[in-house]
């Protein structure tokens, strides 16, 4: 009889520990995933008030970059190349910007620190 409440519990532990959110970029595109708050950000970073990790995933066959900003701020930009997997530390209030130069797929998953 436990069993039966083991299986849902580890399905809603699972959930709760990551979001991860896919998204298509076009050619010369730059999208804002998150950072600028409820209602302009591509994804929602559970995690956004406290320091968190985005892992950063290129599915598609072109490169793309991964910018990071503070406010207006420029901090980093990393390129992503196609099947690489990356992850950015994120303290509250950074912005994460993926910059493409060609048509693009990625996955970007949130994590606590």
């Amino acid at each position: 009889m436990k069993s039966i409440w083991l299986f849902p519990l580890l399905l809603l532990v699972a959930s709760c520990s990551s979001s991860k959110n896919q998204f298509e970029l076009s050619a010369n595109q730059s999208m804002l995933i998150i950072g600028k708050g409820t209602g302009q950000d591509a994804a929602i970073n559970p995690y956004a008030n406290q320091v968190s990790i985005a892992e950063v995933r290129n599915k598609g066959n072109a490169f793309f970059y991964v910018r990071i900003q503070n406010g207006d701020r420029f901090l980093s930009q990393t390129p992503i190349m196609p099947g690489e997997t990356k992850e950015f530390e994120l303290q509250p209030g950074f912005r994460l910007y993926l910059d493409s130069e060609k048509d693009s797929k990625s996955e970007i998953r949130f994590m606590p620190k």
